[in-house]
């Protein structure tokens, strides 16, 4: 359909409706929902410069009674705009199994569900089950209800929060909180963020809840651990013993190399140490004192792990074959920014070929003509015979090979 013909028939059926005017007016079922699905499909695409979807909102209150007391129109009109219950029937607002099917659909409703609905117990309990948060809305005496607020949180973490002080020291209703969202320990009692087993589930959920745990846990090197292999990004907030740990160390840098600019300078020293951690983070590379920099052996580890750190380097090693074609192992694209008398080395070209086809597009003359190379680069890649020599692209067992 062309786009601007599919605007055109929206704006068609909306100018044919004077939204402003007409509250209360629509009687035609098929009609209203013809022009939510319209205004919904506006949501798709850009809405036309001249026109915010304001001047063509349209909802549930400009329909009829009838239609307002009507499942289908009421929660099409629901999935636009949440605010479109406080118009629906007083019979629909009471209905429980109609708020249910509304809050799957969109949960801003929420704050629209009738108060009356919201001390339910056995309402509140389905309605939490489907979206936790609505336990923010719910009396105080079912926050403090254990079966309603375990499955809040067993939907919801985090809703863990507006559970009673009580069952925030409940440690079922705790276990269940961080085993769903690790960031839940933040509303915990002091007594469970204490609990080395109830800490231990929310920093694997979630490594940065490690500042919530209790005081008397951070200095604890597992968790420490735990919580930095769970991308915690805890390390500049440890004590200062925990950052001069090396298995602390190593375990922060798997996820964050930057951490590696404020470990004592005694571990940059240690090659030992060096050669661990650019195996565990290739990207330090770059932070490293110069020495280690133009140490082949690290350089070549680097490689292994981030090719695409091969165009930052510097000096010797740049032009070092093993170190290239480690590089382009891992990245082959890495054969472009090679110096171009190396780009006609033999064994560097077949190499680079046979982990990417393509770069026969990029090849001399030479190399274009030469049928092992060719060959290589179609067990690559295929489709690409059109760049070789106009000999090889008569060959039979190459063309066979291209298909």
């Amino acid at each position: 359909m062309n786009r601007n013909n599919y605007f055109d028939d929206i704006n068609f059926n909306f100018a044919n409706f004077d939204i402003k005017h007409e509250e209360n007016s629509i009687d035609n079922k098929e009609k209203f929902l013809d022009l939510i699905t319209s205004l919904d499909n506006l949501y798709m695409f850009e809405i036309r410069r001249k026109k915010s979807i304001n001047d063509y909102r349209i909802s549930i209150k400009h329909a009829t009674l009838n239609l307002k007391n009507d499942e289908d129109c009421v929660l099409a009109s629901i999935k636009l705009f949440s605010n479109s219950l406080l118009d629906a029937s007083d019979e629909l607002k009471q209905n429980k199994s109609f708020i249910l099917k509304a809050i799957k659909i969109n949960s801003g409703v929420v704050p629209y569900i009738s108060e009356c609905l919201l001390t339910d117990e056995e309402f509140v309990f389905n309605l939490v089950s489907i979206y936790g948060k609505c336990l923010k809305y719910v009396s105080e005496e079912l926050k403090n209800n254990k079966k309603i607020v375990l499955a809040a949180v067993q939907n919801d973490g985090s809703v863990l929060k507006y559970a009673s002080t009580e069952l925030k020291n409940d440690r079922e209703i705790v276990l269940a909180a961080v085993t769903n969202d690790g960031n839940s320990l933040n509303y915990v009692s002091d007594r469970l963020r204490n609990e080395r087993e109830i800490v231990l589930l929310a920093i694997q959920k979630n490594g940065n809840s490690f500042k919530y745990i209790h005081n008397s846990l951070k200095k604890d090197k597992s968790l420490i651990i735990v919580s930095l292999e769970n991308k915690g990004r805890i390390f500049n907030k440890l004590d200062k013993e925990s950052k001069n740990d090396k298995d602390i160390i190593l375990a922060a840098l798997k996820y964050d190399d930057t951490i590696f600019k404020f470990i004592s300078p005694e571990f940059k020293k240690e090659y030992d140490f060096v050669l661990e951690a650019i195996q565990i983070n290739a990207n330090i590379l770059f932070s490293l004192p110069l020495e280690f920099q133009e140490n082949k052996t690290i350089v070549l580890e680097a490689m292994k792990r981030n090719g695409y750190l091969y165009k930052n380097l510097n000096g010797n090693l740049k032009n070092d074959k093993e170190v290239i074609i480690e590089a382009i192992k891992e990245y082959p694209e890495n054969f472009l920014s090679i110096r171009h008398d190396l780009q006609n080395d033999r064994e560097i070209v077949l190499f680079a070929v046979k982990r990417s086809g393509i770069l026969l597009k990029t090849l001399s003359d030479t190399f274009k003509n030469d049928r092992e190379i060719v060959y290589e680069a179609l067990k690559n890649q295929k489709n690409i015979l059109r760049y070789a020599s106009k000999k090889l692209q008569d060959d039979i067992i190459l063309k066979e090979l291209n298909r």
